[in-house]
């Protein structure tokens, strides 16, 4: 079975680790035994988990909890066997509530990530143009010759001793 590549919107790291105990909780048990993560549900519905669990807690809890339970009933195999509800409402205990310093600090710090790429961009193509300048620069220009180098290649050669004549 393969799942989808989730493709984030802001870099994790910068998300902070708030949201561990959310994400890393576990929501039930897959049909082979194993312990099913909310990260791990979220991923599986091709959901960015950290930005899912950002937008959660700047959500009012009742819109949140109903959401999340959303996602974990459309879960195929375990929602089966769980009260979505319940089981959101469990969760939503474990998430941070966002203040609007948070969000306000975490976009901010997402929008110095942007500019800092692009910078990072356009410091890489003018770096290429002036290596590139110079390379074609390079190639134009005379082969200079060093200080105890001489000029010419001639090379001695022996003089052939002429073959002896036949009477001799």
């Amino acid at each position: 079975m393969s799942f989808p590549i989730v493709k984030t919107k802001r870099p994790v790291a910068l998300l902070g680790p708030e949201f561990g105990p959310f994400l890393y909780a576990p929501i039930g048990h897959e049909e082979n035994g194993m312990t099913l993560s909310l990260l791990s549900t979220l991923a599986r519905r091709n959901l960015d988990p950290w930005q899912e669990a950002a937008e959660l807690a700047a959500l009012p809890v009742e819109v949140a909890t109903n959401r999340l339970a959303a996602v974990i009933s459309g879960m195929p195999g375990v929602a089966q066997r769980l009260d979505a509800g319940m089981t959101a409402h469990r969760l939503m205990k474990l998430l941070p509530q966002l203040t609007s310093s948070t969000a306000s600090r975490s976009a901010t710090v997402h929008d110095a990530v942007g500019l800092t790429t692009s910078w990072l961009v356009i410091w890489a193509i003018t770096m290429g143009l002036i290596m590139g300048v110079q390379a074609i620069a390079g190639s134009q220009q005379p082969s200079v010759q060093t200080a105890g180098s001489q000029a010419s290649t001639t090379v001695a050669v022996p003089p052939l001793k002429q073959p002896l004549a036949s009477g001799q």
